[in-house]
């Protein structure tokens, strides 16, 4: 992917605004939909430049059946394939109130504790 528009872009953006800096550590949000897969694959391709690590989680919140197995194994193999650490929490959502909501107070809470738990200073969703 050598002279390409879109990462040159980002990668200048990330400068720009101090996003990322040498040493950093990085924990991706990644469900396996378009916009993380871009995240992701953006962000793989400048880590060794910009010298930072990287951590992929994912939450399974099994509300699609088969695919949300699917959506979880497409992660799986992409990391795998781009030697980036994973983390999988996987959940049951049953609530009365805002689906939508409920799941973002889980993921938010999740990730936090990884940003704790693996000292990692740097959030990209």
């Amino acid at each position: 992917m050598e002279n390409n528009k879109f990462l040159d872009k980002f990668e200048n953006f990330i400068h720009q605004h101090k996003l990322i800096r040498k040493g950093d550590k990085v924990l991706i949000g990644f469900s396996g939909g378009a916009d993380s897969t871009a995240l992701a694959l953006a962000l793989w391709h400048l880590r060794s430049k910009l010298n930072f690590s990287l951590l992929a989680a994912h939450v399974n919140y099994q509300l699609r059946g088969e695919d949300s197995q699917l959506d979880e194994d497409f992660v799986k193999a992409f990391c795998f394939d781009r030697n980036i650490s994973l983390v999988i929490k996987h959940c049951s959502l049953e609530t009365d109130s805002n689906l939508e909501d409920t799941a973002r107070e889980i993921r938010f809470t999740y990730f936090n504790q990884l940003l704790k738990s693996y000292k990692l200073n740097k959030m990209a969703l």
